[in-house]
Protein backbone atom coordinates (compact mmCIF):
# COMPACT_ATOMS: atom_id res chain seq x y z
CA UNK A 1 0.00 0.00 0.00
CA UNK A 2 1.61 3.77 -0.80
CA UNK A 3 2.19 6.07 1.26
CA UNK A 4 -0.23 8.70 1.76
CA UNK A 5 -0.62 11.22 -0.90
CA UNK A 6 0.99 14.75 -0.01
CA UNK A 7 1.37 17.77 -1.98
CA UNK A 8 4.07 20.24 -2.00
CA UNK A 9 4.49 23.92 -0.53
CA UNK A 10 6.42 25.11 -3.56
CA UNK A 11 7.35 24.61 -6.98
CA UNK A 12 10.79 24.29 -5.89
CA UNK A 13 9.97 20.94 -3.99
CA UNK A 14 7.53 19.57 -6.97
CA UNK A 15 9.62 15.93 -6.64
CA UNK A 16 9.16 13.31 -9.72
CA UNK A 17 7.81 10.40 -8.12
CA UNK A 18 9.07 6.88 -8.54
CA UNK A 19 7.23 4.77 -11.07
CA UNK A 20 7.21 0.68 -11.18
CA UNK A 21 6.59 0.08 -14.61
CA UNK A 22 8.80 -2.86 -15.85
CA UNK A 23 9.14 -4.37 -19.86
CA UNK A 24 9.74 -7.60 -18.59
CA UNK A 25 7.10 -7.96 -16.30
CA UNK A 26 4.31 -5.44 -16.58
CA UNK A 27 1.61 -5.23 -14.27
CA UNK A 28 -1.96 -4.57 -15.44
CA UNK A 29 -5.31 -4.87 -13.46
CA UNK A 30 -8.31 -6.14 -14.83
CA UNK A 31 -11.09 -3.32 -15.59
CA UNK A 32 -15.04 -3.83 -14.62
CA UNK A 33 -16.75 -3.55 -11.07
CA UNK A 34 -18.50 -7.27 -9.78
CA UNK A 35 -18.92 -6.25 -6.09
CA UNK A 36 -20.64 -3.43 -4.73
CA UNK A 37 -20.33 -3.19 -0.60
CA UNK A 38 -22.49 -0.85 1.06
CA UNK A 39 -22.40 0.24 5.37
CA UNK A 40 -23.45 2.94 7.03
CA UNK A 41 -20.97 6.17 7.25
CA UNK A 42 -18.62 5.26 9.69
CA UNK A 43 -18.43 1.25 9.72
CA UNK A 44 -14.67 1.48 8.42
CA UNK A 45 -11.79 -0.97 8.67
CA UNK A 46 -8.23 -0.84 9.92
CA UNK A 47 -5.51 0.01 7.87
CA UNK A 48 -3.98 -2.29 5.47
CA UNK A 49 -1.53 -4.63 7.30
CA UNK A 50 -3.58 -4.98 10.58
CA UNK A 51 -4.07 -8.56 11.36
CA UNK A 52 -7.57 -10.11 11.64
CA UNK A 53 -9.14 -5.89 11.36
CA UNK A 54 -7.52 -4.81 8.25
CA UNK A 55 -9.23 -4.29 4.83
CA UNK A 56 -7.29 -6.48 3.12
CA UNK A 57 -7.34 -9.25 5.80
CA UNK A 58 -10.02 -12.13 4.70
CA UNK A 59 -11.23 -12.62 8.57
CA UNK A 60 -12.06 -8.79 8.72
CA UNK A 61 -14.61 -9.01 6.06
CA UNK A 62 -16.14 -12.27 7.27
CA UNK A 63 -16.97 -10.63 10.72
CA UNK A 64 -19.00 -7.56 8.77
CA UNK A 65 -20.36 -9.15 6.02
CA UNK A 66 -24.06 -10.22 6.12
CA UNK A 67 -27.12 -10.33 3.33
CA UNK A 68 -29.23 -9.22 6.40
CA UNK A 69 -28.41 -5.56 7.25
CA UNK A 70 -28.28 -4.43 10.40
CA UNK A 71 -25.70 -1.92 12.26
CA UNK A 72 -21.64 -2.65 11.50
CA UNK A 73 -22.56 -4.64 8.29
CA UNK A 74 -22.03 -5.03 5.41
CA UNK A 75 -24.44 -5.76 2.41
CA UNK A 76 -23.22 -7.00 -0.80
CA UNK A 77 -24.40 -6.01 -4.45
CA UNK A 78 -22.89 -9.18 -6.21
CA UNK A 79 -23.16 -9.67 -9.73
CA UNK A 80 -23.05 -6.43 -10.66
CA UNK A 81 -21.28 -4.75 -13.59
CA UNK A 82 -20.17 -0.94 -13.17
CA UNK A 83 -17.32 1.23 -13.72
CA UNK A 84 -16.54 4.69 -12.78
CA UNK A 85 -15.92 7.45 -15.74
CA UNK A 86 -13.29 10.36 -16.05
CA UNK A 87 -13.71 12.71 -13.57
CA UNK A 88 -15.44 16.01 -13.95
CA UNK A 89 -13.11 19.03 -13.11
CA UNK A 90 -14.38 22.26 -12.38
CA UNK A 91 -11.36 24.44 -13.35
CA UNK A 92 -9.57 28.14 -12.85
CA UNK A 93 -7.75 29.79 -15.38
CA UNK A 94 -5.38 32.20 -13.84
CA UNK A 95 -3.17 34.93 -14.53
CA UNK A 96 0.19 34.00 -16.17
CA UNK A 97 -1.56 30.66 -17.84
CA UNK A 98 -1.98 29.24 -14.74
CA UNK A 99 -4.81 26.36 -14.13
CA UNK A 100 -6.13 25.21 -10.69
CA UNK A 101 -8.38 22.72 -10.16
CA UNK A 102 -11.33 23.60 -7.45
CA UNK A 103 -13.26 20.53 -7.71
CA UNK A 104 -13.37 17.23 -9.01
CA UNK A 105 -16.73 14.97 -9.52
CA UNK A 106 -15.93 11.52 -9.82
CA UNK A 107 -19.28 9.14 -10.44
CA UNK A 108 -19.68 5.08 -10.76
CA UNK A 109 -22.24 3.04 -12.22
CA UNK A 110 -23.75 -0.06 -11.62
CA UNK A 111 -26.06 -2.43 -12.97
CA UNK A 112 -27.90 -4.31 -10.61
CA UNK A 113 -29.69 -7.25 -12.29
CA UNK A 114 -30.66 -9.86 -9.67
CA UNK A 115 -33.69 -8.85 -8.15
CA UNK A 116 -35.57 -10.78 -6.07
CA UNK A 117 -38.25 -9.48 -3.76
CA UNK A 118 -36.02 -8.70 -0.85
CA UNK A 119 -33.52 -7.06 -2.96
CA UNK A 120 -35.85 -5.06 -4.54
CA UNK A 121 -37.72 -3.69 -1.50
CA UNK A 122 -34.54 -2.30 0.06
CA UNK A 123 -33.12 -0.98 -3.37
CA UNK A 124 -36.60 1.08 -3.25
CA UNK A 125 -35.69 2.09 0.47
CA UNK A 126 -32.63 3.24 -0.91
CA UNK A 127 -34.52 5.42 -3.73
CA UNK A 128 -36.88 6.62 -1.35
CA UNK A 129 -34.45 7.79 1.71
CA UNK A 130 -31.40 8.63 -0.34
CA UNK A 131 -28.57 10.11 1.53
CA UNK A 132 -24.58 8.80 1.55
CA UNK A 133 -23.50 5.42 2.00
CA UNK A 134 -19.98 4.30 3.03
CA UNK A 135 -18.95 2.05 -0.05
CA UNK A 136 -16.19 -0.08 -1.57
CA UNK A 137 -16.35 -2.23 -4.70
CA UNK A 138 -14.54 -4.37 -6.18
CA UNK A 139 -12.97 -5.36 -9.93
CA UNK A 140 -13.17 -8.52 -11.59
CA UNK A 141 -9.44 -8.72 -10.93
CA UNK A 142 -9.96 -8.60 -7.42
CA UNK A 143 -8.66 -4.90 -6.61
CA UNK A 144 -10.72 -3.07 -3.71
CA UNK A 145 -11.25 0.52 -4.39
CA UNK A 146 -11.76 2.82 -1.23
CA UNK A 147 -11.01 6.21 -0.13
CA UNK A 148 -9.95 8.43 -1.48
CA UNK A 149 -6.73 8.23 -0.23
CA UNK A 150 -7.41 5.91 2.93
CA UNK A 151 -8.80 2.64 1.29
CA UNK A 152 -9.81 1.21 4.75
CA UNK A 153 -11.68 4.48 5.47
CA UNK A 154 -14.22 3.72 2.40
CA UNK A 155 -16.02 5.97 -0.15
CA UNK A 156 -18.47 8.60 1.32
CA UNK A 157 -21.18 8.56 -2.10
CA UNK A 158 -24.32 9.71 -2.60
CA UNK A 159 -26.33 7.54 -4.41
CA UNK A 160 -29.64 7.42 -6.60
CA UNK A 161 -31.11 4.35 -7.45
CA UNK A 162 -33.40 3.92 -10.44
CA UNK A 163 -35.71 0.32 -10.95
CA UNK A 164 -35.25 0.30 -15.27
CA UNK A 165 -38.40 -2.35 -16.99
CA UNK A 166 -36.81 -2.86 -20.57
CA UNK A 167 -39.43 -2.58 -23.63
CA UNK A 168 -37.52 -5.53 -24.89
CA UNK A 169 -38.33 -8.93 -22.79
CA UNK A 170 -34.74 -10.43 -24.15
CA UNK A 171 -33.92 -7.87 -21.40
CA UNK A 172 -34.57 -7.98 -17.59
CA UNK A 173 -35.58 -5.73 -15.01
CA UNK A 174 -32.97 -4.30 -13.13
CA UNK A 175 -31.89 -1.71 -11.02
CA UNK A 176 -29.22 1.07 -12.17
CA UNK A 177 -27.29 3.09 -8.92
CA UNK A 178 -25.10 6.31 -9.37
CA UNK A 179 -22.66 6.63 -6.67
CA UNK A 180 -21.24 10.53 -6.67
CA UNK A 181 -18.10 11.76 -4.99
CA UNK A 182 -16.69 15.08 -5.01
CA UNK A 183 -13.20 15.45 -3.74
CA UNK A 184 -9.97 16.16 -5.28
CA UNK A 185 -8.54 12.95 -5.18
CA UNK A 186 -9.43 10.05 -6.92
CA UNK A 187 -10.01 6.24 -4.96
CA UNK A 188 -7.45 4.48 -3.51
CA UNK A 189 -7.33 1.16 -4.61
CA UNK A 190 -5.49 -2.24 -2.66
CA UNK A 191 -5.27 -5.88 -3.58
CA UNK A 192 -7.58 -8.01 -1.19
CA UNK A 193 -9.04 -11.20 -1.37
CA UNK A 194 -12.60 -10.80 -0.36
CA UNK A 195 -14.76 -13.54 0.49
CA UNK A 196 -17.34 -15.00 -1.29
CA UNK A 197 -20.53 -13.04 -0.60
CA UNK A 198 -22.21 -15.29 2.37
CA UNK A 199 -25.83 -16.61 1.07
CA UNK A 200 -29.29 -15.07 2.32
CA UNK A 201 -30.59 -17.68 5.15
Amino acid sequence: MPSAITCPATCATQLALPVGQSECTPVFLPGGIRRLFITEIGNTFDAPGTATTGIDDAAAWTTKMDQAGGSGKIITFHIVSGGVAESEDTTYEASLGRLSVLNRKHTATFKIDEVDDTTDLSLQQMQKCGGQWLTWFETTGGTIFGGPECVECGIAMTFTFNRIIPEDDSDVIHWQATGVLEDLSTFAMVTAAVPATPEPV
